[in-house]
């Protein structure tokens, strides 16, 4: 399986463009630098108002920020998560 099976990309922001060939090889070359593997990945897009709802539902943090992300691998295993 390639590296990019392994990577879900989601855009729910439709004035943004999300180039997707782009933001997979920037996800593998972050891997590759950091010598970790990847064993699956999603990866989300929002506006700020939905992104400022996600921050305060799951870190109770008023407003918006530009990432959140939810490591669900044990260490020492392939990443698994959520941005």
């Amino acid at each position: 399986m390639a590296m990019n099976d392994s990577i879900s990309i989601t855009t729910r922001c439709r004035s943004l463009r999300t180039p997707r060939k782009r933001a997979l090889a920037l996800v593998e070359f972050v891997a590759h630098r950091e010598t970790q593997r990847i064993g699956a990945l999603d990866i989300l897009v929002v506006d700020s108002p939905e992104m400022a709802e996600m921050n305060q539902a799951y870190l109770q943090h008023s407003g918006t920020t530009d990432v959140i992300s939810f490591e669900l691998s044990e260490p020492g295993e392939p990443i698994v998560g959520q941005l």
